[in-house]
This record gives structure tokens, sequence and C-alpha cells, in this order.
């Protein structure tokens, strides 16, 4: 079982990275709709209310890195367990 599990690590690799560009595909019009908004508001949107909004879009666009990293340690560890179902 162990092997088998390591064996699916390049495929959640490509997973994952599909998800990040539609990640990316997302944020980017998420951002042009933010900048639409400061254009027509300029002194309401802030640079905190930038910040702000970046902070759940950098969350986002990261999930993926961090849920492979964490895959990528638990298939390593059982990997190296040696433990056989």
């Amino acid at each position: 079982m162990a092997a088998y599990t390591i064996a699916y690590y390049p495929l959640l690799l490509f997973n994952g990275g599909f998800l990040y560009l539609i990640f990316m595909v997302v944020i980017q019009a998420y951002q042009q709709v933010l900048n639409i908004f400061i254009d027509i508001f300029p002194g309401v949107i802030t640079e905190q209310t930038v910040a702000a909004a970046a902070f759940g879009t950098n969350l986002i666009v990261a999930s993926p890195a961090i849920i492979l990293i964490v895959i990528g340690i638990w298939a390593i560890v059982r990997g190296g367990s040696g433990i056989e179902d």
C-alpha cells in the first residue's frame, strides 16, 4: 500500500498544478473587478482594503501547494514506515 501511495504523488502534483492554474484565472478576474472599484471610488477603497482582499486571495492561491506539501509528507512517512496493508 505504501508504494501505491508514493506512486500517486506525481498525479497529485499534476492535479495541484491544474488547480493552481484555475485559481490564477479566478484571481485575475477578481483583481480586475477590484481595480474597477478602485477607479470608481478612489477615496473609499484604500490600500488597507486591497491588502485585506489580497490576504484571502493569497491563501486561496497557496492552498494547492499547501495541500500537496502535506500529502507529500504523509506519503513519504507512510512509504518509509514499513507497515504493510
